[in-house]
């Protein structure tokens, strides 16, 4: 599936990632405030960083692009990034955002504009997100981006920053309304 290199938001912009970004990557992925509910370690290591950016810039030259930074739109700075996968006729989304772009809605529109564009495609019936159960900002992210919560999934995924056990996740999901339904 193809997706356009840039999406404008108010004063931000979903947009194809860059090597410029590293460094602010580097800022919010080394901040355990930041990368706490994720399923991932805190990441400090530069070079891990800037290959894995690398990658994602491959994809989207190969029209794969999965991965948007998301850019204050004045500065084309990167603030976070939002993913999605496609499994079966459906999709998933995760994001991340800089401790200062919290509380600012951001992350909400930036997922509802996600979430609108994976529904206009052809096979995608439904777009789904987890979050940690006591991620409560993030699942109020994703219920005023419109997804509803599914329910509890004991024992989902290890969140390595915060234990080694497998915690907790809330699913939440919306579906592309019918022809009938409108």
């Amino acid at each position: 599936m193809r997706m356009e290199e840039a999406y404008q938001l108010d004063e931000f912009c979903l947009r194809k990632p860059r090597m410029e970004d590293v460094d602010s990557i580097i800022e919010f992925a080394s901040d355990i405030d930041v990368v706490r509910y994720m399923d991932w370690r805190l990441e400090e290591d530069i070079e891990a960083i800037r290959a894995r950016q690398r990658k994602r810039i491959e994809a989207w030259e190969d029209g794969e692009g999965r991965f948007f930074a998301i850019a204050l739109r004045e500065t084309n700075e990167a603030i976070g990034s939002i993913t999605f996968d496609i499994e079966g006729d459906g999709a998933e989304i995760g994001y991340i955002l800089r401790k200062s772009a919290w509380g600012k809605g951001i992350a909400t529109k930036c997922a509802r504009l996600l979430i609108e564009l994976l529904l206009r495609q052809e096979g995608i019936r439904r777009v789904w997100a987890t979050c940690d159960a006591e991620n409560l900002a993030s699942a109020r992210v994703l219920e005023k981006a419109g997804m509803r919560l599914i329910g509890e999934l004991p024992g989902f995924r290890v969140r390595p920053n915060i234990s080694s056990e497998k915690r907790s996740a809330y699913l939440f999901q919306i579906e592309r309304k019918s022809a009938n339904a409108e």
